[in-house]
């Protein structure tokens, strides 16, 4: 069984959606509150194999019991004869290639079986096949329901290592008493071997017991004594699989994970659709490559169609693009966009290049894609400083800093990050003149920062550091790079030549200062040399220099620099107020 189209009206966190999900794995991903979970909530509710379901006014969208909940899935390979004129083969619907249903099956459009389940204000649940734009609707039973082979692996893993109703473990025992007259055999020993036990303190209470109610006229009881109750029977099959004496379900829970899916994969018939809610849940990484692969195979296989959600950058980096889903919800509207792998296009970096450089910006809110390391690094420096006053944290923001490798590929990769409806901003330098990439971002609804006066970001830092910043600037340099002499001898070498006599003396840029050089020059030296020689160009490094720059935050705050942090400050903190009043 494969879901083609889903549809979702007024549950939990959705107001609406309407899904086509690939044939293949499914994985959708996104920021925290975008309604992945809900999605496959809403898949096993109407595909559920239950007989009822317990509702209450929260799983209406905003507790809204006014409006219906309404959960529509469109089905193709279903198993079995589920498709003959004695069941449902006279409730088929087509499908076209574009997602649009038809009353009945036509050229070009694949045949379906709609399944619908609804619920009102009376929280009585309803499961329905139905043709839609017609009148037609008929029941379907649980035991249909059971037939299309759904299995979900969530927080509830034990009960399918369990004999119990609704178990997967119950259903490869299907038309076999096998359990239940093991329980009730053991059961009925336990009693017996409770009842020959003779301990003094029951006995001692039963006797008093018996001796009261016959003073109260309650007996008589001729022999009160210990014993299970008979209704433990009537309470369940209680049979749990165990490995050796030790039962299953006290393993840790990415085994008790990895065990429930097994057992259900056992389940007879195909196409199974399998829903895996946080598939990294309690897995090392190389387990979790195991089951990437297990799941893509049975999916290549042509035996089960896949969803899983995912908050793990791992997940993301391992899958092919193609298997990413973008999930977003702005006002109840949720919206699931596919990752198309050519949407890099034409001599570009593919997506799957941009997703495996920075995977856990596919997790995010907003992504702010820096240039490269050093970019990064300062980012981070701010990032911390300005949490620290922030009424909500980046956390709770969901804004994450990507490196963009070099100037063009952030351009890039903030461009394919917009199409798939992240909101996206990139701080690159202006000495280099991308202008094809740069309109591009912006066509694409890409925020594109950029330093003043064609600078890279070290040229950018020692124009706009105060005079006590310069002098920092080149003794962090100093302690980064080698020492003195490498330091001022760099800068010797690109000053303008007829400024190279005198030689420089000492690491004080303010004492390089003579009758022919301006404070100015030294700046333009210092600047250059720091972006040629890769002073600050790692991480950790450009972390260094963005905190010798919060130092003097205060004086740099009118700069150019200071200008545009404020612009990068409010693009990740999402005050747009503040952007535009800083572009205009």
């Amino acid at each position: 069984m494969t879901i083609r189209r889903l549809d979702v009206r007024n549950f939990r966190g959705i107001r609406e959606l309407t899904w086509r999900p690939a044939v293949g794995v499914n994985c959708l991903i996104g920021p925290g509150n975008s309604t992945k979970t809900t999605v496959l909530d809403a898949i096993a509710l109407v595909l559920s194999p239950r007989f009822n379901v317990a509702l209450t006014d929260a799983d209406f969208h905003a507790c809204d019991i006014g409006e219906t909940l309404e959960v529509a899935a469109y089905l193709t390979n279903l198993p079995g004869d589920m498709l003959t004129l004695d069941r449902f083969g006279d409730m088929t619907c087509g499908l076209q290639a574009d997602g649009t249903v038809l009353a009945d099956p036509e050229d070009g459009s694949e045949v379906c079986l709609a399944v619908r389940f609804t619920a009102d204000a009376s929280l009585e649940p309803s499961w329905e096949v139905f043709k839609p734009g017609t009148e037609m609707v008929g029941r379907i039973s649980a035991g249909a329901r059971a037939e299309l082979g759904l299995f979900r692996v969530d927080e509830r893993v034990d009960n399918h290592m369990r004999w119990a109703r609704g178990s997967a473990l119950t259903s490869l025992t299907a038309g076999s008493r096998a359990a239940g007259d093991v329980v009730a055999g053991a059961y009925r020993s336990a009693r017996q071997a409770v009842f020959d036990e003779s301990h003094s303190d029951l006995s001692l209470a039963a006797k008093a017991v018996k001796d009261g109610a016959t003073s109260f006229g309650a007996g008589p009881y001729r022999d009160l004594r210990a014993g299970l109750d008979p209704s433990g029977l009537t309470n369940g099959v209680n049979l749990v699989l165990h490995d050796g004496m030790v039962p299953l379900t006290s393993q840790g829970l990415g085994a008790r994970r990895l065990t429930s899916m097994a057992i259900q994969h056992a389940k007879p018939g195909d196409h199974a659709l399998v829903l895996v809610d946080e598939v990294e849940a309690g897995l090392e990484p190389h387990r979790l490559h195991r089951l990437l692969r297990k799941l893509s195979n049975d999916a290549e296989a042509g035996t089960s169609q896949v969803i899983i959600t995912t908050h793990s950058s791992l997940v993301v980096e391992a899958l092919p693009a193609e298997c990413l889903a973008v999930v977003r919800s702005v006002d109840g509207t949720t919206h699931i966009t596919s990752v198309p792998a050519d949407l890099g296009g034409a001599e570009q970096p593919t997506i799957q290049g941009t997703i495996r450089k920075g995977p856990s910006a596919m997790l995010a809110s907003r992504v702010l894609v820096g240039e490269g390391a050093t970019e990064l690094g300062v980012l981070r420096a701010f990032s911390a400083f300005w949490d620290r006053s922030a009424t909500e944290p980046l956390a709770i923001v969901g804004a994450v800093v990507k490196d963009g490798k070099s100037d063009r590929e952030a351009l890039i990769s903030a461009r394919q990050l917009a199409v798939l409806g992240y909101p996206t901003a990139v701080l690159i330098d202006s000495d280099q003149p991308l202008t094809e990439e740069a309109e591009a971002a912006r066509a694409a609804g890409v925020e594109v920062i950029q330093w003043a006066d064609e600078m890279c970001l070290e040229q950018r830092v020692a124009q706009d550091l105060p005079a006590v910043g310069l002098r920092a600037l080149v003794e962090l340099a100093v302690e980064l790079n080698g020492g003195e002499d490498a330091v001022r001898d760099a800068v010797q070498a690109r000053l303008p030549a007829a400024l190279q006599a005198p030689r420089l003396i000492g690491c004080d840029p303010l004492g390089w200062v003579d009758s022919g050089r301006t404070l100015e020059t030294v700046r333009g030296a210092v600047g250059l040399t720091a972006h040629k020689k890769g002073w600050f160009k790692t991480e950790t490094k450009g972390e260094q220099l963005g905190n010798l720059l919060l130092n003097h935050h205060e004086a740099l705050a009118t700069t150019d620099f200071g200008l545009k942090m404020r612009q990068v400050r409010a693009f990740m903190f999402a005050e747009r107020q503040v952007a535009d009043a800083v572009r205009s």
